[in-house]
């Protein structure tokens, strides 16, 4: 009996130090947390690189009015094509390139909340059930007593310390890689918004250059049964039927070639669209001329035209996500602390398994430095900086990349409205052309090769117009996509979910100090 009081108060005795070490074991997790918030970040903080504007975009930033937005996010419905605007948005909806890079989006989603979780606590839960049987010639200080079952069951802690703020800055890489693959998700809508505007107007340019030689063809016909005649009265030799006909027949041979240009845009738009590419797809795409541009056209404020490009703003988060990434390489350098738990029942019985005294826990820090490392570590972070220079000279030559292509598709927008004003003229001098040399040949004032001429002139003008017309859409829909229109689309649920502006990135500065960023 006194034995078993002796027990009794030793266990409680044990019970009462247990109870007193984990309120300081508490104290020590809160202390070395409190440290871990207040501690240094290593490595070079992000600064957007300045690169030089032209003189004349130097302006101060402005907001764009509500009209212009909404222009530049469907800015092909100035084309005033309903066909255009229905394939747009089934591209947008069921493109499959975009289903895929969407997908992409998800996934960097994912590893960004992963990354995230880095920086909290890992709990484990733990079960073993154990057979133990001891080796009777082994080490002499094992009791040699009978086999025994050893069943556990608790749970395992761990937490790492982010002192230097490397948990942090992998975060904010995950973010800017995130936000990289969004922008190029972004980038793709407004290439295929471009591509299916591009892949429309060539249809129409087709489909009018096939009705040009249909209207050849009869005004051609009709000068070969005018030779006829007149070689049928004696007024003129076969020569002229022969050469009337051949001109008929080099028309006619290019009418099997539109054709088959405008069913393969036809296919291309399927696709474009999602769907399955058949020739149903000329049906879609229905007749019409080709669209004309308007005059007045709005492209926004130009220095918002480079802030506005998605590709811009991909590059821009790739050197934010490299330049993270320096820290991280940096916070090898010094010690990483981790806090490790471990609290368990362990009983050789189950009856016995969650009893008071069945209970064991281990609290502590544990220390992890690359002490005979340091070589390979900064290695690593000289890989890390070359890394992020690399990604300093994509900036800026994408930034200059799209300078040049807002300007040249500006200025050949501009000098293609004239050429085609200039072809206008002379398509209406060409026709008048032809009806003079006709009447002309009827009473004999000239021979039949005036008439093949202004006929050739006839052709020749109407297909540089209808080029010309064209291409002055080409330049508008070139310049929408310089200008980086089309990706913001009102009520898009792509943008609303993914499209997060970066509020943390210091604005411009010196170039010279994005040379010594990775330096700090």
């Amino acid at each position: 009996m006194l034995q078993l009081l002796e027990e009794k108060a030793s266990t409680r005795k044990q019970s009462a130090v247990r109870s007193r070490a984990i309120p300081a074991y508490l104290a020590i997790w809160f202390g070395l947390a409190l440290m871990a918030t207040l501690g240094c970040r290593v490595g070079p903080d992000y600064r957007r690189p300045s690169v030089p504007l032209p003189a004349d975009w130097e302006i101060e930033a402005q907001s764009i009015s509500m009209e212009q937005q909404q222009v530049l996010r469907c800015w092909w419905q100035q084309l005033n094509s309903p066909e255009l605007d229905l394939m747009i948005e089934r591209v947008v909806s069921a493109n499959l390139s975009l289903q895929e890079a969407l997908h992409r989006i998800e996934e960097a989603r994912a590893i960004e909340r992963a990354t995230a979780a880095l920086r909290r606590p890992d709990v484990f839960a733990t079960s073993s059930s154990q057979y133990r049987l001891f080796s009777k010639t082994g080490n002499a200080f094992i009791p040699q007593s009978n086999a025994f079952q050893l069943n556990s069951m608790g749970f395992d802690a761990s937490w790492e310390l982010d002192f230097w703020g490397k948990l942090k800055r992998l975060s904010n890489a995950a973010v800017a890689d995130r936000q990289a693959i969004t922008e190029a998700y972004h980038d793709l809508i407004v290439s295929l918004c471009a591509e299916t505007a591009k892949t429309f107007v060539e249809a129409r340019v087709l489909q009018t250059r096939l009705a040009i030689a249909e209207r050849n063809m009869e005004i051609q016909s009709e000068s070969v049964k005018l030779a006829e005649a007149k070689q049928k009265a004696g007024l003129v030799t076969h020569l002229d039927v022969a050469q009337g006909m051949a001109e008929f027949y080099t028309t006619q041979s290019s009418v099997p070639l539109f054709r088959q240009q405008l069913q393969q845009a036809a296919l291309r738009l399927c696709v474009l669209q999602g769907s399955m590419p058949t020739l149903q797809g000329l049906e879609q795409l229905g007749s019409g001329s080709i669209p004309e541009v308007p005059i007045d056209l709005s492209f926004g404020v130009p220095q918002d035209l480079l802030r506005r490009r998605p590709d811009i703003r991909k590059a821009e988060q790739d050197m934010i996500r490299e330049c993270e990434r320096i820290g991280v390489a940096k916070a090898d350098l010094y010690p990483q602390l981790s806090l490790t738990g471990i609290i368990t029942v362990d009983s050789r019985n189950i009856d016995t398994l969650f009893r008071g005294d069945s209970l064991t826990h281990t609290v502590g820090p544990s220390l992890r430095w690359n002490i005979l490392s340091m070589g390979r570590v900064r290695n690593k972070i000289d890989a890390q900086d070359a890394k992020f220079k690399q990604s300093v000279a994509n900036y800026r030559e994408t930034v200059l990349a799209a300078t040049e292509e807002v300007m040249g598709s500006m200025v050949a927008l501009n000098e293609e409205r004239d050429r085609a004003f200039s072809l206008s003229r002379a398509a209406i001098a060409g026709k008048q052309a032809v009806d003079f040399s006709l009447e002309q040949y009827r009473t004999g004032l000239v021979n039949f090769q005036a008439v093949l001429e202004s006929q050739r002139q006839l052709l020749l003008s109407e297909e540089s117009l209808a080029s010309s017309h064209g291409q002055v859409a080409f330049n508008m829909i070139r310049t929408y996509k310089a200008v980086g229109g089309g990706w913001e689309r009102p009520g898009s649920a792509t943008t609303e979910n993914y499209t997060i502006v970066q509020e943390k990135v210091i604005e411009s500065v010196p170039e010279e100090s994005v040379e010594s960023v990775s330096k700090d």
